[in-house]
């Protein structure tokens, strides 16, 4: 784990920097965890629910930021996960889908990468 501060101490990365490989199999599947991040753009009457119960029925997930959620996955592409998730989208709306894979590095509280390391524990941050 790497952990740097800023001049005034607080931590700006607390991300694990190991080299394992983004994917794993547990019984034959492959396992992964898609960072899905979404600008909902159909306005204020609108509701984003059915495209949230999909993220969330992708599997084990995290979320901590608006409209970026951790989800890991088991033998879908990143392809597979936008294609499944955009028929809960307009014509104005935005999604990216992509493969975490470490070493990651960002500034989220601790918790969110621990939540990450449940999801995948073989990275190995403690």
């Amino acid at each position: 784990m790497t952990q740097k501060h800023t001049p005034e101490g607080r931590p700006s990365s607390i991300a694990p920097t190991d080299k394992a490989r983004g994917t794993k199999r547990r019984g034959g599947q492959r396992t992964m965890i898609s960072v899905i991040t979404y600008d909902w753009n159909q306005g204020i009457f609108s509701n984003p629910q059915p495209l949230i119960q999909a993220i969330q029925a992708l599997g084990p997930w995290c979320k901590y930021m608006d409209r970026t959620w951790f989800v890991a996955t088991n033998n879908m592409s990143v392809h597979d996960i936008a294609g499944y998730l955009g028929q809960h989208l307009g014509p104005q709306d935005r999604l990216v889908v992509v493969r975490l894979t470490v070493p990651y590095d960002g500034w989220l509280p601790q918790e969110a990468y621990e939540g990450i390391n449940q999801m995948y524990p073989q990275w190995g941050y403690s």
